[in-house]
Order: structure tokens, then sequence, then C-alpha cells
């Protein structure tokens, strides 16, 4: 029962944006328009491909080569060793993303929202 609570809870949330752009009220014209310009701007190029490529090609290779595969293993273990590192300033690390709204709202720069919505946020 926890479990289905706790779907229910995220799936609702899946909607809510916090950068999320105004809209206004469009006829069916537009937004047909909209979407129709929306497909023609992408288009598949070298630079688009060569990244997801490589690492396709790699992870294709490295299922049949075992020097690859040890390799790929001896990182896991060295990334796993230390995956619970931590230091003291971890602690307040995770407020400079709040803070960081507040100090570029002072230098000048203006958000979206007020300060009792940027607060509440």
């Amino acid at each position: 029962m926890r479990n289905i609570t706790l779907l229910l809870l995220f799936t609702g949330i899946s909607h809510v944006y916090a950068q999320q752009k105004d809209t206004t009220i469009q006829t069916s014209n537009q937004l047909h328009e909209n979407n129709r310009q929306s497909t023609h701007d992408f288009r598949l190029s070298t630079k688009t491909i060569a990244f997801p490529l490589s690492l396709i090609t790699y992870g294709v290779i490295s299922q049949s080569n075992d020097e690859l595969r040890e390799f790929d293993v001896r990182i896991k273990n060295v990334v796993r060793k230390d995956a619970d590192f931590h230091s003291p300033v971890d602690n307040y690390l995770q407020y400079i993303p709040g803070l960081s709204v507040y100090a570029l709202n002072a230098v000048g720069i203006k958000g979206k929202n007020n300060f009792r919505d940027r607060t509440m946020l």
C-alpha cells in the first residue's frame, strides 16, 4: 500500500516544472504550426551522432574483448570503494542553489518570481 501511495504521489508531481515558460492560449492552427516547426528543427548530423555512437561502439567491443572488460571492472571497483566518501563541506553545499538565487538577485539579475514566491519555492 505504501508503494502505491508513493507511486501516485510521484506521478502527480511529474508535470511540475520550476522553470516553466509562460504560455498564452493558442488556436489549434498555431499549435499545429509550432509542432510542425519544432519537428523540422531537429537534424541528424555528425556532431549529434558521434559521441553516442562512440559509446555504443565501445560497449559492444568491450563485451567481446577481455582486456576492456577487465578495465571496466577495475574502474567500477575503484568507484564503488569510495562511494560513501563525503566531506564536512557537503553539509553546506546543499544550500548553494537556494542561496545563489538571492545572490543573483542582489547583484541585479532579476528572476521570474518575486521574493515571496522565491522563498516558498
